[in-house]
């Protein structure tokens, strides 16, 4: 996981970021990109040119620690 730490937030640096590496990804020839957020963050993501698709599904074991 990548975050942009809160006291540094609304600094343009998350977006700096996710659009290089989304450049990486072109450059090196990956024909599609995918990330997980959460639903808060979809709103930056679409800033960033991503689109929603799809759906995630889960299931954890029932001793896994969940994050």
């Amino acid at each position: 996981d990548i975050v942009v730490a809160k006291g540094q937030q609304g600094k343009r640096f998350g977006v700096t970021l996710v659009k290089q590496l989304l450049a990486l990804a072109n450059a090196t020839g990956c024909y599609k990109t995918i990330l997980d957020c959460d639903e808060d963050n979809v709103p930056f993501y679409e800033k960033c040119g991503m689109q929603r698709k799809s759906v995630q599904m889960a299931l954890y074991a029932p001793d896994a620690a969940h994050k």
